[in-house]
């Protein structure tokens, strides 16, 4: 994992010595890029506290990305977000994921899922029940059953 490091010390930080400066606008950098990368960067002075929910979550991805994971579990992202919202995150889930992270999750939605993952693992009470790319998911008796109950022909 990835954390800043600071060199200079106590002394150093209490009196604001040109390497604490020169460390502490490399953090505000670094927070800044990742701001930038989950979209938040035209919130950036905001407190935490104070931003909507939707916000919430994704300042919460870059907090992840701040240790420059290899994977990231998401149990379900999405929850309590309106549709706008949830399309934002799943966006900022794409273009993390390009970035070479690997991100499971963990979702409800199977909507969302079968149009953002490449691979999906199907449970039911528990047991696997099917596993492969949306396509064909999507199409899967099982699957249907298993979420719609067994009246349904087709996912979404």
């Amino acid at each position: 994992a990835k954390h800043l490091r600071e060199k200079s010390g106590f002394l150093g930080a209490l009196f604001r010595s040109r390497r604490y400066k020169e460390e502490e606008a490399a953090g505000r950098r670094e927070a800044e890029e990742l701001l930038a990368v989950v979209g938040l960067c035209d919130q950036k002075d905001a407190r935490a506290a104070d931003l909507p929910y939707g916000s919430k979550r994704l300042l919460t991805l870059a907090i992840a990305l701040s240790s420059d994971p290899e994977m990231i579990l998401l149990d379900e992202p999405t929850a309590g977000m309106n549709r706008e919202e949830a399309a934002v995150l799943a966006d900022v889930i794409k273009n993390i994921n390009q970035r070479g992270v690997t991100i499971f999750i963990i979702e409800h939605d199977i909507g969302m899922l079968l149009d953002l993952t490449q691979r999906i693992i199907v449970l039911d009470r528990g047991k696997k029940i099917m596993e492969g790319t949306p396509e064909k998911i999507r199409g899967e008796k099982s699957v249907i059953e298993a979420y719609f109950g067994k009246k349904r022909k087709c996912l979404v």
